[in-house]
């Protein structure tokens, strides 16, 4: 098999690479092999998926986001078929917006699906965004070893499997198609090893501005990890390696350049509206900022891998979809070997020394061991609160060592030596890996409502004013995120009040990120009949502090449907407050703009 990369650093000069042969002349039996691995990965990505695809429930360790990302499926369609700003939504947290670029919108996904979202709904298209990342990255990763890094077909499919079907992708893969697809990432660690050729450092920066703009509406996080990864590897080569680092420092530099002019200048746009547009924030949540990896993470196997379940994995992560550094003593002792194996090469220990580091830095800003605090810092305490790292998730920071863990498993299986003990160590490796090997999703039943009728029949077009903006009552965590199930039967025909997402709250200075909106007086009132199942004595005051929460908050509708827990409750309180309902299918409706208009109970 070819090999135009032979290391995973750069080298000393050597003679510009000749081109690929033609295709016709390159030899017949490589589409074969590559279109086996290709439907492994796929088949192993739909076993892991089935249950969702059998329709057998929601996933039952993240039941939450999903809905988010079904929601920007059908906001991607409406970019086609409404002229819909691809980087803000006017449908949620009204009347203040949805900064799309400031979540995790995924762009290179959703407008890409948008045919799919339309034809087959938005659940189709997240199943397939989900199946795809994880056969995707699998595959990308081992076109890569096969044809740049390693000589043996073997090596390059167990590194592959390893990269895309790690303990830490099959937990995101609950709800986070965003960061398993991950399959232009071996393609930008390849561009960045090429930037070496002086004779193709044009070539090599306009396709790695193109990885880099891609990945970057796929998601931003990865793209961040997958540079600092890179810089900390190049600088740790530099460092053994000072002569030849000053060699190719040239072409490197010239090339990286042109990246950074090419795709600083297509991203200008979408950047600004996520730093400074409608709705942007400086940072993600205090709380999530410390939500780093336990330290015993590594030697204990996820949930969902073959010798795991809740039992191995508890207090051990921050939840089931963050179990990014599980991977089970016998790999840990294979990795040891795998130093032995590496460690005589620059690159080998550059890579070892960099997993090392990033895994320390994914521990959070204090090390906890089985649960419990230490009171040790790690470097990431020191760096959390700098631009761009407090947009990070610590914790996600361990599911940078899944693809250098790949990498240094097929690197070790391709040059371990002798040759004739080859089989033995690829057995050893195997067996290495079938411990986390993945099982299928865990699902549940849906913890939001079905819809009401109210809505599926089309009843609501008779209610709900054009550019009318729904409060879901009472509000809440749940009934917010059943108003957002509303919008996707609906097609995102209605504005409505909450919903989750991240957006500051309105007239904080530090603008940070808040999980969901902010509860203003008359919606806090609400929530406590609902949630605490306590009468409210309803005052004027009550009532002219709802007149100005719902101006503010452009309100025209409320909607309680009938089988709400504490309905009655509720809709007696809202009653007094605004004036009576009138019961239209299986919802409650207030029209409240004469109340907003007047102050007077209708």
């Amino acid at each position: 098999m070819s090999s135009t990369v032979t290391s995973l650093a750069p080298q000393a000069p050597e003679p510009p690479p000749t081109e690929d042969p033609a295709p016709e002349s390159r030899p017949r039996r490589r589409w074969m092999p590559d279109a086996l691995v290709a439907a492994g990965y796929l088949a192993a990505a739909v076993y892991v998926t089935w249950g969702l695809w059998l329709g057998n429930g929601v996933l039952r360790e993240n039941r939450d986001d999903p809905l988010f990302f079904q929601w920007m499926l059908i906001h991607a369609s409406r970019v086609f078929t409404h002229g819909e700003n691809p980087f803000f939504a006017e449908q949620m947290n009204a009347p203040y917006g949805l900064n799309l670029m400031a979540n995790t919108s995924t762009l290179g996904w959703t407008l890409p699906l948008a045919p799919v979202t339309i034809l087959f709904g938005p659940w189709i298209a997240f199943l397939v965004m989900t199946t795809l990342g994880l056969a995707g990255t699998a595959y990308a990763w081992y076109h890569v070893f096969d044809r740049h890094l390693v000589s043996s077909r073997v090596a390059a499919i167990i590194g592959g499997a390893s990269c895309g079907f790690a303990p830490g992708m099959i937990s995101h893969a609950n709800g986070h198609p965003n960061i398993v697809s991950q399959f232009l990432v071996p393609f930008i660690v390849l561009r960045v090893l090429k930037m070496r050729d002086p004779s193709r450092w044009r070539r090599n920066g306009l396709v790695l501005a193109g990885l880099v703009i891609y990945q970057a509406f796929i998601n931003e996080e990865v793209l961040f990890l997958t540079a600092l990864i890179m810089i900390v590897f190049v600088l740790l080569w530099a460092v053994q390696k000072p002569r030849e680092a000053r060699t190719l420092a040239g072409p490197a530099l010239k090339a990286s350049g042109l990246c950074l002019g090419v795709a600083g200048a297509v991203l200008a746009y979408p950047l600004y509206w996520q730093f400074f547009g409608p709705s942007s924030y400086h940072g993600l949540p205090l709380g999530v900022q410390t939500m780093g990896t336990d330290l015993m993470a590594v030697k204990a196997y996820a949930s969902q891998s073959v010798l795991g379940s809740k039992a191995t994995s508890y207090a051990l992560a921050s939840s089931g979809s963050e179990e990014n550094t599980f991977f089970g003593l016998p790999l840990l002792y294979v990795l040891l070997g795998v130093a032995v194996v590496l460690a005589r090469s620059a690159a080998g220990r550059a890579l070892m020394i960099t997993l090392l580091w990033f895994w320390w830095l994914s521990l959070g800003p204090n090390v906890l061991i089985d649960g419990q605090p230490t009171g040790v810092r790690t470097p990431w305490y020191y760096i959390a609160e700098l631009p761009l790292f407090n947009s990070v998730v610590p914790t996600r920071i361990g599911l940078a060592l899944t693809p250098m863990i790949g990498v240094l498993l097929a690197l070790a299986i391709d040059r371990f030596q002798p040759a004739r003990f080859r089989v033995l160590w690829t057995a050893i490796v195997v067996a290495a890996l079938l411990p986390i090997a993945p099982t299928p999703l865990a699902t549940s039943a849906p913890h939001v409502p079905a819809t009401p009728v109210f809505f599926t029949s089309g009843a609501w077009r008779d209610v709900i004013p054009e550019d009318g903006v729904v409060l879901s009552t009472p509000p809440g965590w749940v009934p917010y995120l059943s108003a957002m199930s509303w919008q996707l039967d609906t097609n995102l025909d209605f504005d409505v009040v909450g919903g989750y997402y991240l957006a500051p709250t309105p007239g904080d200075p530090t603008r940070r990120a808040n999980f969901g909106p902010y509860y203003p007086p008359t919606m806090k009132l609400i929530w406590y009949v609902g949630e605490g199942g306590v009468d409210a004595l309803i005052t004027d005051e009550h009532r002219r502090q709802a007149v100005k929460d719902f101006r503010e908050y452009k309100v025209t509708t409320l909607i309680l449907p009938v089988t709400t827990p504490r309905a009655d409750l509720v809709k007696n309180t809202v009653d007094l407050l605004v004036g009576p309902a009138r019961l239209v299918e299986d919802v409650w409706v207030w029209d409240v703009r004469e109340f907003v208009a007047n102050g007077v109970p209708g």
